[in-house]
């Protein structure tokens, strides 16, 4: 296996393991979107781990210079429990130390048990914030989870 930097040629598996892992209806979440817009602002960024010819599984880790960020962690839903993930993160937060990055953050859905104990087991910690957002479409009401 072999964690590396997204080239435009992954965009077809990527963009399928989106939607099998997230399913996002919002059109500003169209796997195609995101995935474009990961490579015209950061190549480095969007990490894929490699198997042979598939990708098993995705992270994005970047950073504005004062707070480092994880989104779109992504495993295929079959080869979950192998430690993708985890690799993924290391391979992320090595990423973000390098730019000088000393704190991380990501979000997760209440709802998502599974994620927290995925998270709380590699040293990530609820925090006491709000997570607060706007749709600068207009397509979901303030404080919708639509498309997060």
């Amino acid at each position: 296996m072999q964690i590396r930097a997204a080239r435009a040629s992954d965009a077809g598996q990527v963009c399928e393991l989106w939607e099998a892992v997230f399913g996002y209806a919002e059109a500003r979440n169209a796997p195609e979107i995101v995935f474009d817009q990961a490579l015209a602002r950061d190549q480095d960024a969007l990490l894929v781990l490699v198997h042979g010819d598939r990708i098993l599984g995705t992270l994005m880790a970047g950073y504005d210079g004062h707070r480092g960020w994880l989104y779109r962690c992504a495993v295929l839903p079959d080869c979950r429990g192998r430690g993708i993930g985890s690799q993924l993160v290391k391979r992320g937060e090595e990423r973000l130390r390098a730019l000088g990055c000393t704190k991380v953050n990501l979000q997760i859905h209440t709802s998502n048990e599974e994620g927290r104990q995925f998270w709380a087991a590699l040293g990530y910690g609820e925090e006491a914030r709000i997570s607060m957002g706007k749709d600068l479409t207009g397509s979901a009401p303030p404080g919708s989870d639509a498309g997060c």
